[in-house]
């Protein structure tokens, strides 16, 4: 389990960004952020992996507190916007890449989960929008993190594409039971996606609503 413990973020006592936030995500459940520009969705999810130090406050994971521990060490995974993959290495090898060393089961067990198998000599000029979402998935999860997260994953994807890529990105996390957070500003991505809905406005939780069913 993650649990954000009354957590604040600001540049200064002037600039406050995020203020009072509390949150649990259980094991397997997959929660999305849904604000508007500037409402501090991208630095609560930058403060959970560490690329941002917590003003006030805790973030535990498991019951071990690692607001100060570093972000790679804090066993968290994160799939950016733009999926970060190398133009030089294959599918195979940027999923290898996470690893401390590469291990061929892993990689193949990892393609397999997000169906890339038959991609995995193929460089990432080579691929769709949604391929390359799939193999930055795979990559994350290769490390085996406790949790991961999204920052705006379907973005670049036009309505179409979005649709049918959502739809997996769902069955690979929920087969994989991974405790995910998702950033987001389209509202249906949200409840297309997320088991629930944190409404963040102006650097505070708004409300959080469950999602009772899923349109996928």
């Amino acid at each position: 389990m993650l649990s954000l413990k009354n957590i604040s973020f600001y540049y200064n006592k002037n600039q406050m960004i995020l203020q009072d936030i509390n949150l649990e995500v259980k094991q397997g459940e997959l929660i999305a952020i849904l604000g508007s520009s500037g409402s501090g969705k991208s630095t609560l999810l930058n403060l959970v992996a560490g690329l941002e130090k917590v003003s006030v406050g805790q973030i535990l994971l498991d019951q071990k507190d690692i607001t100060d521990v570093v972000c790679e060490k804090r066993n968290i995974g994160m799939i950016f916007q733009d999926y970060a993959l190398f133009p030089h290495l294959t599918v195979e090898k940027n999923v290898g890449f996470a690893l401390k060393s590469y291990k061929d089961p892993i990689v193949d067990a990892m393609l397999k989960l997000v169906k890339m198998e038959s991609f995995k000599k193929r460089y990432p000029y080579e691929l769709s929008g949604g391929e390359k979402q799939r193999v930055a998935i795979a990559r994350s999860l290769a490390a085996q993190p406790k949790v991961l997260l999204l920052d705006e994953p379907f973005s670049n994807l036009d309505a179409d594409l979005r649709y049918k890529v959502r739809k997996e990105v769902k069955e690979i996390l929920t087969q994989a039971n991974i405790t995910s957070i998702m950033v987001t500003h389209d509202i249906d991505d949200a409840y297309d996606i997320a088991d629930r809905i944190v409404f963040l406005k102006q650097g505070r939780i708004d409300r959080i609503e469950e999602v009772k069913a899923t349109k996928l």
